[in-house]
């Protein structure tokens, strides 16, 4: 696909689908997840929009009625918290890149939602959410545990329960392959 704006890089993935990438040089390119052109070949006024966004935050110039203050009592408020927290600078970067990856694809569905409402039939919800993914929905569980676990450890207490405590995997391991007899 020809690139049409500045700096717009279009990537397609194994499958075909085109994925846009916003790319300044000594930069992490960022991705656009809005609908490039609609069905007349038009490029969408909410893929302009999130363009403009990605640029201004590539550059810094992130305005600053864009800034958001960090409820406390959201996910988003929690995560924040977690981050910058001794336990998780403790971790391997690449660990630490990895928790960061899972929690931020779970912020953007429910990063503005109290997390001390969240309960353990919606941690079930949304690990069948991803079941197509198994891998994916036992490491959201996984990595929600462990930050709810920090939680409830603060004094005081972030939590005062681990809704992800007790879920099943769905992705369980088969037993592996027998052992060769001398036969």
């Amino acid at each position: 696909m020809k690139t049409e704006l500045r700096f717009l890089v279009h990537d397609p993935d194994k499958r075909g689908n085109d994925r846009s990438y916003l790319r300044l040089k000594g930069r992490p390119k960022k991705r656009i997840r809005q609908t490039f052109k609609d069905a007349e070949g038009n490029i969408t006024q909410d893929f302009m929009a999130a363009y403009w966004a990605a640029l201004a935050e590539l550059r810094g110039e992130v305005p600053a009625e864009k800034k958001t203050v960090l409820r406390e009592d959201t996910f988003n408020g929690l995560f924040a918290q977690y981050y910058s927290s001794a336990m998780f600078k403790r971790l391997d970067p690449a660990t630490q890149k990895d928790k960061r990856s899972v929690i931020d694809r779970f912020s953007e569905a429910a990063g503005d939602l109290p997390y001390k409402k969240y309960r353990r039939e919606d941690m079930e919800k949304s690990q069948q959410a991803r079941a197509k993914t198994p891998g994916a929905a036992d490491k959201l569980v996984k990595v929600l545990r462990a930050v709810f676990n920090w939680a409830m450890a603060q004094k005081p207490p972030l939590a005062n329960l681990n809704p992800a405590a007790g879920i099943e995997p769905i992705n369980r391991k088969k037993g592996g392959f027998h052992t060769w007899t001398p036969d």
